[in-house]
């Protein structure tokens, strides 16, 4: 049995065999919440409206280095404001401003474990 450190509702809330909603533990629960802060837009959660991130309004500007710079460093910032436990080790962003798009894919790791984690996702603005 695997001991339980983090643990957080999980991002489908869909529920288990038991018929309680599903709970992501450990990594998964991080990956959930590195999730959760890029994918809020600030202001949407009324209690904590300065939550989340601005980086989809980003893909709206001219795909270059210095787009790609500040992206990484406001993706960093975010991060590092909203979840101590995760320090990012590199970034790679493929912005597609035609369909308002950023694939991206993070290498991080987790405070106190030694091992290296990957979160990938494709970014929306709105």
């Amino acid at each position: 049995m695997t001991l339980v450190i983090w643990s957080d509702l999980h991002p489908s809330l869909s529920k288990d065999t038991q018929g309680n909603i599903r709970i992501s533990e450990n990594v998964d629960a991080v990956i959930g919440a590195i999730d959760n802060i890029l994918r809020t837009r600030r202001g949407e959660r009324v209690m904590l409206p300065e939550f989340g991130s601005d980086l989809s309004d980003m893909v709206f500007e001219l795909a270059d280095q210095d787009l790609f710079d500040r992206f990484s460093s406001k993706l960093i910032e975010t991060l590092s404001s909203w979840d101590d436990r995760v320090i990012v080790n590199s970034i790679n962003a493929r912005i597609h401003p035609d369909s308002n798009l950023v694939d991206l894919k993070i290498s991080f790791s987790i405070r106190g474990y030694d091992k290296v984690f990957e979160y990938s996702s494709t970014l929306q603005s709105v």
